[in-house]
């Protein structure tokens, strides 16, 4: 019980504390996609969704030079003063749902790796998580390949070899996604596998095998991503409302283990078999994010773990209350992804319901105007 109450403290500690984002004494580095083994083909897969788009695509690997190391101070501080301000809920530089400026957003996602390597710290990849999954993947509609979709592509195949990182002690579990994965180094030789349906539910199971000398000890950090905690950049122009109040419970071989956070990575610190497995639910109550300012009016969009979710229709003049129930509905779009449906009332007070969709898969329309 007292560990359980201590784990409890530390996540709440965490979301009343902003973290100085210093640089570590040694780079990280990222584990090569081509020892990674993707499960699973729908969008939500960056890989084949960008090799569906331009086949001859290859993963452009991030790793930190003498350069990198020596402008990191400027490169944060333009990160903090320019870049967190420009970013929207999508992650995306510009207005949601205008038209995506993809340049400047795939630049978004490279400094992101870059000050992740140098930093160890969380909410790099979160901004990574949300520009791949929602701005990116949104430009990839089916149709004619354009310079953008090109450039898209390219940033997502990039993204999909940033799953996993290593340091000396061990390794960082970045992105969910399902894969099998050879970590191998001068320090390390292991299979990680990850089996998830993330983005789309909130199952996460991990399972370590390989080692050749038995019990090993390996630090392993899994990413808490900023839906999953009340953590937010002071700079950034969205908020998020409904953030969950406590941390997940995490399980070894079925017994609950004791961790602590660190610049937002659960990090647990012990010996390893091969076979032991880790596993943790992801909280998943749908939030509602907002501008800070946006007109006068009171408005906001869904999200539901990692992604946003929009409607194909007009949301003009449509009233939805927080204390109304958002339900899942059992039919899976087209791509095969949630669909949520969503009590609203129009002005005359009538009420219907509307389907929200992953942005991810082209919806068109994504503020409701909000009554408390």
């Amino acid at each position: 019980m007292k560990k359980k109450y201590l784990i409890l403290f530390l996540g709440v500690l965490s979301m009343c504390t902003s973290w100085a984002v210093e640089p570590l004494k040694k780079p990280l580095c990222f584990v090569a996609s081509d020892s990674m083994v993707v499960w699973g083909e729908d969008r939500s897969d960056l890989r084949t969704t960008a090799l569906t788009v331009a086949p001859q695509l290859t993963v452009r690997p991030t790793k930190i030079s003498v350069i990198d190391k020596k402008g990191f101070k400027k490169q944060l501080k333009q990160w903090e003063k320019e870049t967190v301000p420009a970013l929207n809920m999508l992650g995306g530089i510009s207005d949601e749902f205008s038209k995506i400026q993809v340049v400047p957003t795939t630049a978004v996602i490279k400094d992101a790796a870059t000050l992740f390597l140098q930093t160890g710290n969380a909410k790099f990849m979160d901004v990574i998580e949300r520009s791949s999954l929602n701005a990116l993947m949104s430009v990839l509609s089916p149709g004619e390949l354009t310079f953008d979709k090109h450039i898209a592509a390219q940033a997502l195949m990039n993204v999909s070899g940033m799953v996993y990182a290593t340091d000396e002690q061990g390794i960082y579990v970045n992105l969910y996604v399902n894969n099998s994965t050879h970590v191998k180094s001068s320090n390390w030789d292991f299979i990680i596998e990850q089996l998830t349906a993330m983005p789309h539910f909130n199952r996460v199971k991990l399972r370590i095998s390989g080692l050749k000398k038995g019990l090993q000890p390996i630090v392993m950090r899994l990413r808490m991503p900023d839906w999953a905690l009340q953590r937010r950049d002071d700079n950034a122009k969205f908020l998020m409302e409904g953030t969950p109040k406590q941390m997940p419970a995490v399980y070894v071989n079925g017994r609950e283990e004791f961790y602590r956070l660190e610049n937002g990575y659960l990090v647990i610190d012990r010996k390893w078999n091969s076979g032991d497995e880790v596993f943790f639910d992801f909280p998943f109550d749908i939030q509602q994010i907002s501008p800070e300012q946006k007109g006068t009016a009171r408005v906001a969009a869904l999200q539901r773990g990692p992604l946003v979710y929009g409607f194909r229709q007009p949301t003009d003049g449509l009233f939805y209350s927080k204390d109304r129930k958002i339900e899942e509905l059992p039919e899976p779009n087209r791509f095969g992804h949630s669909v949520l449906s969503v009590p609203v009332k129009r002005l005359n007070d009538d009420s219907l319901l509307l389907k929200a969709e992953p942005v991810m898969d082209g919806t068109n329309y994504l503020w409701l105007n909000v009554r408390n």
